[in-house]
């Protein structure tokens, strides 16, 4: 199974997402056992199959003997016995004792008729899971601490938004989105001015928290609701995720609101490259509109989405948006 794993990249040179993917190449496979269902799959001597390593490993003698070091399972298993394809007929010394102990592993062992499966030996219910391998890969770091402030993954992969949006809002929480301060931190000239208010440099909070123009927005959007007091107010889009509060109102209302911080967010990145990129420059109450319409078609996304758009319209939304968003 892994004969066609590509080598590890060892120049100075290459894919920095591929040479990152091989470095744990090793890691990896030492967490993988097979399980062997027709053997057609799983190398007889270089995978471990039967037993805590492979067969070249546990029986090296034999090894150095075998006319198939390559072959598969099944290419050793005929007419219902084991056959080692060794050079040697009669074994001689260590290659008996080892003779025997092989025979002792494979007499419980048969084959059948479904396909052989890798197993994840290194968790209880051997399945491969990619949280408990990446903590396993940061543990097995010389210089790993754990993080003082943990990523908020939470915020970005549990709202119902969509996935391409998830990864904007993961770049834009660890500080990486391509903002005007950013790009002159990596040396490109740009206009480091605002795109909307004109008035001050862009970063990341000053795009959507701090111009003027979104601050109007963001008060337009939720300035009517009695308990975001103080939430507008926080230094960073993480804390204003982390305290959005719930509303009791209707089905609806609760799917707009649920989503409104991250369609806020979404909508003005967009309307702020298409001021750069094309030259448009739309108003604040376009951007508004955009927002309220956004939260409308993430509706899908949503449990029982499809129920809200076949009960509701877009024009509740856009003209009476604080019933809506307050259940008034």
């Amino acid at each position: 199974m892994f004969e066609y794993v590509p080598r590890k990249v060892a120049t100075p040179y290459g894919w920095g997402l591929w040479r990152g993917i091989l470095s744990a190449y090793v890691n990896f496979v030492e967490g993988l056992s097979f399980k062997v269902g027709n053997g057609c799959n799983v190398r007889f001597w270089l995978d471990e199959w039967c037993g805590d390593a492979p067969f070249s490993l546990q029986f090296p003698l034999l090894y150095r003997q075998a006319s198939l070091k390559h072959g598969v399972v099944a290419d050793h298993f005929c007419n219902g016995s084991w056959d080692l394809h060794t050079r040697r007929r009669r074994p001689r010394g260590g290659e008996a004792q080892e003779m025997e102990s092989i025979h002792v592993f494979l007499r419980k062992k048969t084959l059948g008729d479904e396909h052989d499966e890798w197993r994840w030996k290194l968790q209880a219910n051997e399945t491969f899971s990619v949280k408990f391998f990446y903590s396993k890969l940061l543990r097995s770091h010389r210089e790993f601490s754990p993080p003082r402030n943990p990523f908020p993954y939470k915020l970005v992969w549990d709202p119902p938004i969509p996935t391409n949006v998830k990864f904007f809002l993961w770049t834009l929480l660890l500080g990486r989105v391509l903002t005007a301060d950013n790009l002159l931190a990596r040396g490109i000239t740009v206009d480091a001015n605002c795109v909307f208010c004109k008035e001050a440099s862009e970063s990341i909070f000053h795009l959507f928290m701090g111009c003027t123009v979104i601050n109007r927005a963001w008060q337009s959007l939720s300035g009517h609701v009695v308990n975001l007091d103080g939430i507008l107010l926080q230094q960073d889009i993480k804390g204003v995720l982390e305290s959005w509060p719930k509303q009791s109102c209707s089905n609806l209302g609760n799917a707009v609101w649920q989503t409104l911080p991250y369609a806020f967010l979404w909508c003005t990145w967009r309307m702020r490259n298409q001021r750069i990129f094309r030259g448009k420059d739309t108003s604040c109450s376009e951007l508004i509109k955009a927002i309220k319409l956004t939260t409308w078609e993430w509706i899908e996304v949503a449990k029982e989405g499809d129920a809200l758009k076949r009960e509701h319209s877009v024009a509740e939304i856009l003209l009476n948006w604080e019933n809506v968003t307050t259940g008034d």
